[in-house]
């Protein structure tokens, strides 16, 4: 859940409230604004809050975005100062105080003063003349070089939170396969051998999320499903990456938009009941794996409120798949942030069963784990502690 009111933060009340409704909504991971400045300002209080998160099994995250981080605008000096001040604060802090991730959340549609995107026109329609661009020469280099910014975006995040132990998120659009009948493309240089590539931008800035956090603004659960199914299916083709839908809950969006607005769906309940449902119809794709509210301010106001002041008490363990009824029972492995690091790389042996005889690995369903010989592996991240059901045959 995105959570953009910086004051809950060292409001003991407020954010009680905040992890209390955690607890009650099954919500296991908060995106919460920060910038240098919230940061140096807050650092104590938001250590303090991670820690109470962490303890109750609900991990932190950073967040940031503006359309101005774009090079049409400001750029990235901002955003990777940004990210820069979550990896020192981090470094300053135990465990258990620490943001376990960077989300950013910059979308390049025209807003404001910002035009180079050309809201409303299909690639193919976009004017080759010159002369015709507001930042670029023309109207059609405009969005090509805003594509190639924001593939460039995600790229410089990415290896800024790998390399100081973050996990690195993006919130992204819906439009990527039809922008007005057509699919978003750009040509980029990823330097990897390959040289230039022309492909849908989705498929460029998937390379480096590692968690995808798809804006799939909706109130049914049919287009809750179809409004990704082009994105969720690209990604169970990359291992390594995380996706799922996200839901809107602020009042004044509009109906079939926000559930705030959405008559006979107006509360906690109808949401939550959606996007299971959403979940289970996307069971079967291995990088399904989140789903999203925005945000607090509209969740917490969603009936009933949020109110619970009270110091909360964790839950029951989350597992990352209930089980059938009719499904063979499966093994259950327990992780500890000790066992595992949620930054471990795919391949890091977690345990052994012994006896050097080779094993079989099933009923994994969300694709965490392998086996190799006698040993289980990590084969896809980001992994939680948490139980994992999995089932393991002997082949001897």
């Amino acid at each position: 859940m995105w959570n953009y009111v910086s004051a809950v933060i060292g409001s003991a009340d407020e954010e009680n409230i905040l992890l209390n409704e955690c607890i009650k909504s099954s919500i296991t991971d908060l995106y919460c604004f920060v910038t240098e400045e919230l940061i140096h300002a807050n650092a104590e209080a938001m250590r303090g809050f991670n820690a109470s998160a962490n303890a109750l099994g609900i991990r932190c995250w950073g967040l940031d975005g503006d359309r101005d981080y774009f090079s049409d605008g400001s750029g990235l000096p901002g955003l990777i100062a940004n990210v820069d001040a979550v990896a020192a604060f981090n470094a300053a802090s135990s465990t258990a105080q620490k943001f376990c991730g960077f989300q950013i959340d910059n979308e390049p549609p025209d807003t404001g003063s910002f035009k180079s995107f050309h809201n409303g026109i299909a690639s193919s329609v976009l004017s080759a003349t010159a002369g015709s661009g507001v930042w670029q020469s023309t109207a059609a280099l405009d969005r090509e070089n805003l594509m190639r910014d924001w593939v460039e975006m995600h790229r410089q995040c990415k290896a800024r939170c790998a390399n100081n132990g973050l996990l690195f998120a993006s919130a992204l659009p819906t439009w990527f396969d039809d922008y007005f009948g057509e699919s978003i493309t750009c040509t980029y240089d990823h330097n990897d051998g390959a040289g230039p590539v022309g492909q849908n931008i989705f498929l460029h800035l998937a390379r480096y999320i590692d968690v995808i956090c798809v804006m799939s603004y909706v109130t049914s659960t049919a287009k809750l499903v179809d409004r990704i199914r082009y994105e969720a299916e690209a990604a169970a083709a990359m291992p390594s990456i995380q996706i799922g839908n996200s839901i809107e809950t602020v009042a004044g969006v509009g109906q079939g938009i926000s559930y705030g607005d959405t008559r006979g769906k107006q509360t906690k309940a109808a949401v939550l009941a959606d996007l299971n449902a959403a979940a289970a119809m996307y069971s079967g794709l291995p990088a399904y794996n989140w789903t999203n509210i925005h945000d607090w301010s509209g969740w917490k106001a969603l009936r009933p409120a949020s109110i619970d002041t009270s110091i909360p008490v964790p839950g029951p363990v989350e597992t990352v798949r209930s089980i059938p009824v009719k499904e063979r029972p499966r093994e259950t492995v327990s992780l500890s942030a000790a066992t595992i690091p949620e930054t471990a790389a795919v391949g890091t042996v977690i345990g052994r069963f012994g006896g050097g005889r080779n094993y079989t690995l099933s009923d994994d369903r969300a694709g965490y784990f392998e086996i190799v010989v006698d040993e289980l592996r990590v084969a896809r991240r980001p992994l939680k502690a948490g139980n994992y059901m999995i089932k393991v045959t002997s082949n001897h």
